[in-house]
C-alpha cells in the first residue's frame, strides 16, 4: 500500500539550514572577539557542521511524471509523488520510479491459423506505473 512519505518545503529547510549556519558562524566570531575559547565553542561548531550535513541528506527533486521511493535502513517510509523540492528524513535510501506511459511495440510475425491461411500478428502493449 502506497503512503506519503514525510515531507517539507526544500526552500525552508535549504533557508533554515542556511541560518543554523549563520548564527553558529557568529557565535564563534562573537566568542572569539571576547577572549574566552572554551570546548563549548568547539562543541557548537561540532554541532551545527553535524546538523548541516545531515539535513543536506534529505534533499529530493521530483521531476514531473516521476516519483521517489523512500526507505529507512531498509524500511518503506513513503512516497514522494508531486513534483518540486522536498525535504524528507535525512539519511534514506531513494529510488526513482518513472511515472509516463510507455509503449512496447512488437514486430510482426506471420502465423498460419487452423485451416493453413496466412495471418500477420502485432501487438501494442501500454502501460503505466500507478
Amino acid at each position: 500500500m502506497q503512503r506519503r512519505a514525510f515531507r517539507v518545503s526544500g526552500f525552508f529547510m535549504l533557508l533554515l539550514l542556511v541560518a543554523i549556519a549563520v548564527a553558529s558562524t557568529w557565535y564563534v566570531i562573537m566568542q572569539a572577539r571576547l577572549g574566552e575559547p572554551s570546548t563549548r565553542v568547539l562543541w557548537v561548531v561540532v554541532g551545527a557542521s553535524l546538523v548541516c550535513v545531515i539535513g543536506l541528506t534529505g534533499f529530493a527533486v521530483v521531476n514531473p511524471n516521476e516519483a521517489w521511493v523512500v526507505q529507512f535502513f531498509g524500511r518503506y517510509i513513503g512516497s514522494l509523488t508531486r513534483s518540486g523540492f522536498y525535504w524528507t528524513v535525512p539519511l534514506t535510501a531513494r529510488r526513482r520510479v518513472s511515472l509516463r506511459v510507455r509503449n512496447f511495440e512488437t514486430s510482426r510475425l506471420k502465423v498460419s491459423d487452423v485451416d493453413g491461411n496466412p495471418v500477420e500478428i502485432a501487438a501494442v502493449v501500454v502501460w503505466r506505473v500507478v
